[in-house]
């Protein structure tokens, strides 16, 4: 499997690479198949499962066109998507998208969000190469507003010096609830039944315990 570093889920810095691959290393021993992950950037890992260099890309959200070339897993985890701007800005909540088209908005680079904010060209959109870079330039007010996981803002920015969420407002709604998945490469032999085994090992963890104590003993 390939993905990128992206606390608190998944990480090389994390305790068994994280929560993340720990449920689904799990899943798969169960099902009779040894996973292992390797952490490279987000566009690379896209391209080399792609291509059938590797297998998996670890932790993806749904979207049609992605669907076409890679199979996708049940779901793992929740994800929630929103955005967080400057309190400074003076603004709470926005009623469409379109409520935002004055503002900057840092998104990471190949990412999917929803169909409807992918596609909103009148947006002004900043593109980082990762959330690490988006962060940093919101603090540096490059962007007044970031597109991200909100677990994922709150986790960095408990790293920082001298921030916390007194500084900024999430906005109200969200942008989206997101399942996180797995991406297997259609190029890969027996990819159906791969993604089955594994299905079937997720439903077995989460069914038995397992599931609910390696969320428990990653601070979940």
């Amino acid at each position: 499997m390939l993905t990128v570093d992206w606390e608190p889920y998944y990480a090389s810095t994390l305790k068994n690479d994280g929560v993340y691959t720990e449920i689904v290393t799990t899943a798969f021993k169960r099902s009779g198949h040894k996973a292992t992950v390797t952490f490279l950037p987000w566009t690379r890992a896209l391209k080399y499962v792609a291509d059938g260099k590797n297998d998996i890309v670890m932790g993806a959200y749904y979207n049609d066109e992605r669907n076409k070339i890679y199979k996708y897993s049940d779901s793992c985890m929740t994800i929630h998507i929103g955005f967080v701007a400057h309190k400074k800005l003076g603004i709470t909540s926005y009623k469409t998208l379109k409520d935002l088209k004055q503002y900057r908005i840092g998104v990471n680079r190949d990412w999917v969000y929803t169909p409807e904010f992918d596609s909103a060209n009148y947006l002004k959109k900043d593109v980082a190469t990762n959330q690490i870079i988006n962060i940093r330039k919101f603090f540096r007010k490059r962007v007044e507003i970031i597109a991200i996981s909100i677990e994922v803002f709150q986790y960095e920015l408990s790293n920082m010096m001298n921030r916390d969420m007194n500084d900024v407002v999430v906005l109200s709604p969200l942008l989206d609830e997101k399942g996180l998945h797995l991406m297997m490469g259609r190029k890969i032999p027996d990819h159906e039944k791969i993604i089955a085994d594994f299905n079937s090992g997720l439903k077995q963890i989460r069914e038995d315990g397992t599931y609910g104590r390696i969320l428990s003993d990653h601070g979940f």
